[in-house]
């Protein structure tokens, strides 16, 4: 094998391992990313480690769970709190 063909070898090897590890993206916990693929929706990714498809995929937004979990209403507890329980202005709770 020449020098030409060794380098070529080389460079290819290192191009599909750059790929690869491209496709690696984390995400903080507590929060989440959308995954979308030639600009349509795929997923939602969860905490941690996550593989997207290079080239492919693409992470357009990462958000805060917690927050849009209060804004938006808990699955299991969605009714609001009794208004006894938030107090009324200028009368004491």
């Amino acid at each position: 094998m020449d020098a030409f063909a060794t380098i070529l070898l080389v460079l290819v090897i290192l191009f599909g391992i750059g790929t690869v590890l491209s496709g690696l993206f984390t995400v903080a916990t507590a929060k989440a990313a959308i995954v979308q693929r030639f600009g349509k929706f795929v997923r939602v990714a969860g905490p941690g480690l996550n593989f997207k498809l290079p080239w492919v995929e693409q992470v357009v937004a990462k958000f805060d769970q917690i927050r849009n979990a209060v804004i938006l209403g808990d699955a299991v507890n969605s009714a609001p709190p009794a208004a006894s329980s938030l107090g009324q202005p200028g009368r004491p709770a």
